[in-house]
């Protein structure tokens, strides 16, 4: 079974969502885990559906929206999958400008380990702005310009360093159904701290595997 890789934009949503709509997917989640599960077992779809509903005290129709979402994606992606967004669509807005050398100089203040707080990073590129004359724009532009344009693995790489981003790769699941006896051998070796002629001539220290 390949390797999955994992969905950076995913983990950014998942990451920038609340508690509270994060809680609400992992609800979510558990009850299209319980649908999976019945599934899995051979029981008709709508009597799946209609039996975890009404465990659940949910409808049917919303745990089959949930499920049909997910369905296709890594269990470990569903809960980003599911966390609920406004149904208003967003209006494409104009980019306020910020010179090139203000937003160099706000990155380099807020991606580095120290992770000092975006407000602190934007107040700092203010007054350094004032100083060489740079044309700034609010808070709510930087905002939204490093969530835009930054991807969440490089912030996360400056900020918290690349343990935190090997976090991000989900671990790696792997099950002995389909290997057949002698398919895959584990073992280990000990060399002898004595040395002997080999039949070739050559005089080593054997080693002993196991």
């Amino acid at each position: 079974m390949p390797e999955q890789k994992p969905n950076f934009e995913l983990a950014r949503k998942l990451n920038e969502a609340s508690d509270k709509a994060r809680d609400k997917a992992k609800v979510k989640v558990e009850v299209c885990l319980q649908l999976k599960q019945c599934l899995d077992q051979d029981f008709p779809l709508m009597t799946a559906l209609n039996n975890v509903a009404k465990a659940n005290n949910i409808s049917a129709g919303s745990l089959k929206n949930w499920y049909y979402k997910v369905k296709d994606h890594p269990v470990h992606d569903w809960q980003a999958i599911l966390i609920g967004e406004s149904g208003k669509g967003k209006k494409p807005s104009r980019k306020a400008f910020i010179e090139q050398e203000a937003w160099d100089c706000f990155l380099a203040d807020y991606l580095r380990p120290e992770k000092p707080d975006l407000r602190a990073s934007y107040r700092r590129t203010v007054e350094i702005a004032k100083h060489y004359g740079w044309k700034i724009a609010s808070f709510q532009t930087f905002q939204r310009r490093i969530v835009e344009e930054v991807p969440y693995e490089v912030i996360l790489l400056k900020r918290e360093g690349a343990n935190a981003v090997a976090k991000l790769v989900p671990s790696l699941q792997r099950t002995v159904r389909d290997l057949m006896a002698g398919e895959w051998i584990n073992g280990d070796g000990y060399q002898h701290n004595v040395f002997v002629k080999w039949h070739t001539g050559e005089i080593v220290r054997p080693k002993t595997w196991f």
